[in-house]
């Protein structure tokens, strides 16, 4: 990892950005705009140009990110899907966990 990130920059503008006002409309929205937070809170911890991971060689999963950040699975999923949607973050298929996809934040 690169060096360590003690803080994010964060635009006081955020809760009128149009894409947190569309993500706040879904079901859980303020859950899913929440969950935008923590990854990119993450995002800073691993300082990797946006990469998100627990290690290098494993990725985070869905299920993992929902016991991270201590959400229900199905609001994860519905966050991520919305985020690859609105071009928030690239989901990159590995072979390991083959089944699994990678989150990448770009």
């Amino acid at each position: 990892m690169a060096s360590e990130v003690k803080w994010i920059k964060f635009a006081t503008g955020f809760p009128s950005n149009r894409k947190i006002k569309q993500l706040r409309k879904l079901p859980d929205g303020d859950k899913i705009a929440l969950m935008w937070v923590f990854l990119l809170c993450l995002a800073g911890d691993v300082n990797e140009q946006g990469l998100i991971y627990l290690t290098p060689e494993v990725p985070y999963t869905d299920e993992m990110l929902a016991d991270e950040f201590d959400l229900d699975i199905n609001v994860v999923r519905l966050g991520l899907e919305a985020f690859q949607r609105f071009g928030m973050i690239e989901v990159v298929n590995d072979i390991l966990p083959k089944d699994k996809p990678r989150y990448l934040m770009g």
